[in-house]
């Protein structure tokens, strides 16, 4: 006796867990994004401290800035503003990051938060010495060291060319412009 096994075709996937289109996004909403993007940033902050351990205080009196509220203690940034920084504390890859920038509802706060490390490492331009923040540059933002080269061709000119009519000039120029070619 043969059994028949049929099977019921359904449009439901076997495993409703997974994301239809892929991984799901890790930050649904740009609020909850930029919340995180913000606490990184604070979190490159910390109190100074003395040579005791304790949190040195603001002789001049409460000190806010845009990044952190002190409260009278002396903040000093720790840790430097670094993409690959952000990603690690977003709990992400960098190469994720960069693909929230291409959705159009994230561009603006990765974007942002890209311009700030940028400017921070532009800043260390001037501070550190060595090639850590122009590496950064050249690799992130697409920074390029360029010469400007400024050349004299007069003095290359041998000749006299003051006697010679228009016909003899247009001749020597076509001469020139073969030889500035070739």
């Amino acid at each position: 006796m043969e059994k028949k096994i049929s099977k019921k075709i359904t449009d439901k996937p076997k495993n409703p867990s997974k994301h239809p289109g892929g991984r799901p996004l890790l930050f649904k909403t740009v609020k909850k994004l930029q919340k995180k993007i913000d606490s990184y940033f604070l979190s490159c902050w910390d109190y100074k401290r003395d040579m005791f351990g304790n949190r040195v205080i603001d002789r001049e009196g409460k000190k806010e800035t845009k990044d952190i509220k002190s409260f009278g203690y002396v903040m000093e940034q720790v840790k430097p503003f670094t993409v690959s920084g952000l990603a690690v504390f977003l709990n992400t890859s960098r190469e994720t990051l960069m693909n929230y920038q291409k959705k159009n509802e994230f561009f603006d706060t990765i974007k942002e938060a890209k311009d700030r490390i940028e400017a921070y490492a532009e800043e260390s331009l001037y501070i550190v010495k060595g090639g850590g923040p122009i590496f950064v540059m050249k690799n992130n933002y697409g920074w390029r060291d360029t010469q400007h080269i400024d050349q004299d061709v007069h003095e290359y000119l041998h000749e006299d060319l003051s006697g010679k009519d228009v016909n003899e000039l247009k001749a020597e120029l076509k001469r020139l412009e073969k030889v500035g070619k070739g």
